[in-house]
């Protein structure tokens, strides 16, 4: 923009220009949104078709889940050189070329693994084989209706939503860790920044220790499967409660990141001191979505897609409009918002410690939770 010529700076554009540029970025935003939601309600369930066993299914629900957050870091360090350089255009560009790569991928290497399909294939190869054009599947038997859609893939997450208490807690914790994460990720152009100077790129390298501490939580995660294992065996079923455990250390992590990065974050003080702060926000986030993704799966083994779709609204929800008030409150005090956020998670630091004892009675009352 700096280079730019006066005439040609986006605040003296024509009107009509600036809503064409605006609608134009509202509906790219929406449209990668949109498409990036399908895989939300799909793993889990594509890990139930498969027939993994519990610690399969744990192992690949917690690289999805870590994937999922890890990516909020990860793609900084690329995106903020490149911007620095002027080359802002290639974010795009290689968001594409990664696009293009993930899905020649699984078209070449992914099955169909959903049960009803699958029988739907093997009744017209026996058709064909057989001559007998009597031979239908249950799917072909019976056509899917619109209305039957609308209510499984739309109405039925919402509806989980305001009346499983799992789901409404899965989806409030998730949603509040991830508008966190995003609401402290507006301080670090301030910090790092204004306060101690960096260029874009330098302030995408800012991103790397809340990577570091994700990667550090995942012996963390290991350990906690290990117990969970051993009190599903116990008890001869699953115990998804058994799974709160690590989501009890989550906020007590963001408490101490969010107090150590706001009363470090001045000129004066070191900017590799804020950066350690970060470390302990990215164990509370790992901690919050890997026990909690798992354990809402546990909860709802017929209705995993539907509990996991509602929870990402919520985190999806969250994680658009925390950051927009997120610099203006920053510019006002780095310390003082962070000490807010911070009590905030003290404040609500025993929630989880109550859906760990008194979950099976919630489970009890649900008529979709497993009993």
């Amino acid at each position: 923009m700096l280079s730019l010529p006066t005439d040609q700076l986006p605040t003296r554009l024509p009107n009509s220009t600036k809503w064409t540029y605006t609608i134009l970025a509202a509906l790219v935003f929406f449209n990668t949104g949109f498409a990036a939601s399908a895989p939300s309600g799909a793993v889990q369930k594509i890990v139930a078709d498969l027939g993994m066993t519990s610690l399969q299914g744990s192992a690949v629900t917690s690289v999805y889940l870590a994937g999922l957050v890890f990516d909020a870091s990860s793609h900084a360090l690329v995106g903020g050189f490149l911007a620095d350089a002027n080359a802002w255009r290639w974010i795009f560009w290689l968001m594409c070329m990664q696009a293009m790569v993930f899905w020649s991928l699984c078209l070449m290497l992914q099955r169909e693994s959903y049960v009803p399909v699958l029988v739907v294939r093997r009744a017209s190869v026996l058709r064909q084989t057989t001559g007998d054009e009597l031979i239908r599947a249950p799917l072909e038997m019976e056509p899917l209706k619109v209305k039957d859609v609308i209510h499984t893939h739309m109405l039925r997450p919402l509806t989980m939503l305001v009346t499983e208490p799992p789901v409404m807690y899965t989806a409030t914790w998730m949603g509040f860790s991830y508008g966190l994460i995003f609401l402290y990720l507006e301080a670090f152009p301030i910090v790092f920044g204004k306060m101690h100077g960096f260029n874009a790129g330098e302030v995408g390298l800012s991103f790397l220790p809340l990577a570091i501490g994700m990667v550090l939580s995942f012996p963390v995660v290991a350990h906690y499967n290990k117990r969970y294992l051993r009190a599903r065996q116990a008890a001869g079923k699953p115990v998804p409660e058994a799974r709160l455990s690590m989501t009890c250390l989550s906020a007590p992590c963001f408490a101490i990141g969010l107090f150590m990065f706001g009363w470090t974050s001045t000129p004066n003080i070191h900017w590799i001191v804020p950066m350690i702060a970060e470390i302990p926000l990215g164990l509370g986030l790992i901690f919050a979505f890997n026990s909690l993704g798992v354990y809402v799966s546990e909860c709802y083994l017929s209705y995993v897609a539907s509990a996991l779709a509602a929870a990402a609204l919520s985190r999806s929800s969250f994680g658009a409009f925390c950051p927009l008030f997120g610099r203006p409150a920053f510019e006002w005090s780095v310390p003082y918002m962070c000490s807010i956020l911070a009590g905030l998670c003290l404040l609500v630091s025993p929630v989880p410690f109550y859906f760990s004892k008194y979950g099976p009675a919630l489970r009890r009352r649900s008529k979709l939770a497993i009993k």
